[in-house]
């Protein structure tokens, strides 16, 4: 093993532990700086402490409870690991171009970007943003990757946390928005703290395993850390053969966390039923568009459903969709009328009662995001476009509510909002492109090679792409008050979604 380099005076951003600990569930004492403990204790980003990492996950698993600000700090303590571990590897340092790269600067900008990159977030972000929820409301929530530009220029006290990067980070304020937006275009260098290898995927997994009290995370973060070289042909970061094993733990453990926590049905059902109230508040007229978005951008998780409540509380008698926030708060989830699995198109086996997904669709070949798919099946289609276009959606579920009460002969009166669809969408859950661009550092050739040509590991971008349709379903919910209704088959709804 090489002796370590003494580089404690050349880069003091990851070495300066001036100002104490803080202490963390999973990585326990983390060292802090004056800068840090500035950004840390700064208002704008000390709200995250109310903000839940989770969402809904904790109706399922209690534990998981904890917050975005945990998670923060837990990702900035990763970060700051992989870039003590890069600056003490002699090869990182072997040329002009790598010690650039590995500037007090650049650093400095990684790590704040690492630090606050969950800025933006509010209570439920993922299940709102990006959306258009209602012909009442054509912007939309904003993103959370948008928001963090309010909260980081944003003056509280006299300060503001773009003043703290500018004035005791030395940081350009502008280039860690870039990091934050993952635009790789402004700042290329982002890419060594995204992708596979990123120390945000990193402390999600094992920091929610943690909290669910599930062993579905066990990765050895410290070896795969260590195995890390910069790749400076492709401003990212490749492995040596002795982090295969931790990096496979990492990509089978964002199989096992998304499809048995992230995804669980529970909390897949508990996320339908506010995306419906948002609706409806907005369609009913009985909240504008606009304050009902600044009660989701100014609250916490806790102070939302309250705040909801508040606002609607003289309601509810002439507006019965309102008992979806009522079933929210006492945690009373709708009942499951019909789950469907999906399937590859080709697999060998009894395939009724699936959805059919062709290949180039939810595979390695398709994009990780966006609305766009690959095929032209009328059905594949339409149930991508219930994940990313709530009004139609709504209209499905609507028609469902008829078509319910016409073949139960109007036995349950079966109102609108008392039946929903939990569509999961055709995006892929692993970053494909990002894998395709991974190398494999061999340190007696000194010589980069694609890791997807490379047979030192079974877990090439085809093989995990068979993971996916396993991690999803399509539900059809409805109000508990129809839990007798007899189950469903896929077969009998499945041309109400064309």
């Amino acid at each position: 093993m090489s002796k370590p380099l003494e580089v404690t005076g050349e880069f003091p951003v990851l070495f300066n532990y001036s100002e104490g600990y803080i202490r963390l569930p999973v990585w326990g004492h983390i060292p802090m700086d004056k800068k840090v403990r500035a950004v840390v204790s700064h208002p704008g980003f000390f709200r995250l402490r109310g903000i839940k990492q989770l969402s809904f996950v904790e109706y399922v698993f209690p534990g998981a409870t904890h917050s975005r600000l945990e998670h923060s700090i837990g990702v900035f303590h990763l970060t700051r690991q992989v870039f003590q571990s890069l600056v003490q590897n002699p090869v990182n340092l072997n040329n002009e171009f790598k010690r650039d790269t590995l500037s007090d600067e650049n650093i400095r900008t990684l790590m704040a970007g690492a630090l606050l990159h969950d800025l933006g977030h509010y209570p439920h972000a993922h299940l709102l943003e990006d959306l258009n929820l209602s012909r009442e409301d054509p912007t939309g929530f904003i993103h959370h990757q948008e928001m963090a530009e309010k909260f980081l220029f944003e003056v509280i006290d006299g300060t503001s946390l773009a003043s703290i990067l500018e004035d005791q980070w030395n940081v350009d304020p502008a280039r860690v928005m870039a990091i934050i937006r993952g635009n790789k275009e402004l700042e290329p260098l982002g890419k060594i703290v995204s992708g596979n290898l990123d120390p945000d995927k990193m402390d999600y997994l094992v920091r929610d395993a943690h909290h669910c009290a599930v062993p579905y995370a066990s990765v050895d973060i410290g070896r795969l850390i260590e195995s890390f070289v910069l790749d400076s042909d492709r401003n990212r970061l490749a492995i040596t053969n002795k982090g295969i094993a931790s990096f496979e733990s990492l990509v089978f453990s964002k199989y096992m966390m998304t499809r048995h926590i992230y995804w669980h049905h529970t909390v897949k059902t508990f996320g339908a039923m506010m995306k419906r109230l948002v609706q409806d508040l907005m369609d009913d007229h009985l909240l504008p568009p606009e304050k009902l978005k600044q009660i989701f951008y100014e609250s916490n998780d806790e102070q939302l459903l309250w705040r909801l409540s508040s606002e609607t509380s003289g309601l509810k008698d002439q507006n019965p969709s309102l008992v979806l926030l009522d079933y929210i708060i006492k945690r009373k989830p709708y009942k499951n009328l019909l789950s469907v699995g999906f399937t590859r198109d080709g697999k060998n086996g009894d395939q009724s009662g699936l959805v059919v997904v062709p290949k180039g669709v939810m595979d390695h070949q398709s994009k990780r995001y966006g609305r766009e798919i690959n095929t032209r099946d009328p059905l594949i289609l339409a149930l991508n476009r219930l994940h990313h276009d709530p009004i139609f959606r709504k209209e499905k579920e609507i028609k469902i509510a008829d078509w319910l009460n016409t073949s139960t002969n109007g036995r349950y009166q079966i109102l609108p909002h008392e039946v929903l669809i939990d569509a999961p969408g055709f995006h892929s859950i692993f970053e494909y492109a990002d894998l395709m661009e991974l190398h494999l550092f061999n340190p007696k050739e000194n010589s980069f090679h694609p890791l997807h040509k490379n047979h030192v590991t079974m877990f090439q971008p085809e093989f995990i792409s068979a993971f996916e349709p396993f991690a999803k379903e399509l539900q059809i919910l409805v109000h508990p008050r129809l839990a007798e209704l007899k189950k469903q088959s896929w077969e009998s709804v499945m041309g109400l979604f064309l």
